[in-house]
């Protein structure tokens, strides 16, 4: 995949907020269009997080698409469906297949593998898929943690309507009272905000929370105690460590859809290699000899 055209790193933790970055969709060697907003080595300032990207839509069909039996330690991964269907398997006994709206979380902790594919009736008759898949880090502490899978599906996923025309559909975390029943080592709000023209969204984010906002749909402005931005399709707005109360309001002519992602920053050292994220070269070289010798379990 060919990673979007932005480099935040160590020298941007105190740009000015509400700051807001382009990114481009661009074809990945499996022909599935992608926009890959940060990798590890750059995710200094969404800290926790530590991949985001948003995959499609492009038909099954016309693509290569789907992710083999693969290692992961040291993070948790987060699918989130808006369309299509895709099949996981994973070595801590997980399966399932998530449809449309459907959200998996797995805990690659102390190291996993797993496989994500889609289905094969579903490649076979066709259909858009469109998703996220985020990478969300541990603490050391926690990077040794049993492995382990949840799977929220669609209808169990709590939803809030907050005055007229704005709907939340709360991934992780709490918003608008209400809370997600996934359970996590590293907390965390997710929210997939639907905001209708002229409705406004109002958040008081969690103290030591470090939100940012994905727009993939329609546009909306952004308002919070240091200033106002406006963000459209396919741009990322951060926020700042404690924005105090975030506004956002939709200014498109259809709906303004958006992920709106926050967390206590770690704050540790990150080395990444691959499918591992540990703190260390050392830890690093102790995740491939674990992976090379079969102790991660087989799939």
């Amino acid at each position: 995949m060919t990673e979007a055209p932005i480099r935040p790193d160590a020298a941007n933790t105190a740009l000015p907020v509400p700051f807001v970055l382009d990114t481009q969709r661009a074809p990945g060697p499996d022909r599935m269009p992608v926009r890959r907003l940060f990798s590890p080595e750059r995710s200094l300032p969404f800290d926790p997080f530590l991949y985001f990207v948003h995959f499609g839509p492009r038909d099954v069909r016309e693509t290569d698409w789907g992710f083999p039996a693969h290692p992961h330690k040291g993070f948790e991964t987060i699918t989130y469906m808006l369309e299509g269907r895709l099949e996981h398997y994973d070595s801590a006994g997980g399966h399932a297949v998530l449809e449309p709206g459907d959200v998996q979380w797995v805990m690659a902790g102390a190291g996993i593998i797993h496989s994500e594919i889609p289905p094969a009736a579903f490649k076979a008759a066709g259909g858009t898929v469109d998703g996220f898949q985020i990478w969300l880090n541990l603490a050391r502490k926690d990077k040794a943690a049993m492995p382990g899978y949840q799977m929220l599906r669609a209808d169990d996923m709590p939803v809030a309507r907050t005055g007229d025309g704005v709907t939340l559909r709360i991934i992780g975390g709490t918003a608008a009272g209400q809370t997600s029943p996934v359970a996590m080592r590293t907390p965390i709000s997710l929210v997939h905000a639907r905001i209708e023209p002229g409705a406004a969204w109002r958040h008081e984010p969690t103290d030591g929370h470090n939100p940012f906002v994905y727009v993939f749909g329609g546009a909306c402005d952004i308002e919070i105690a240091n200033g106002t931005a406006a963000a459209s399709d396919g741009q990322v707005a951060l926020l700042g460590l404690d924005p105090g109360g975030v506004t956002l309001t939709g200014t498109s002519d259809g709906p303004a859809d958006l992920l709106y992602l926050a967390g206590t920053p770690i704050g540790e050292p990150i080395a990444s290699y691959g499918p591992f994220v540990m703190t260390s070269r050392e830890e690093i070289v102790e995740a491939i000899d674990e992976y090379s010798s079969g102790r991660m379990g087989v799939l």
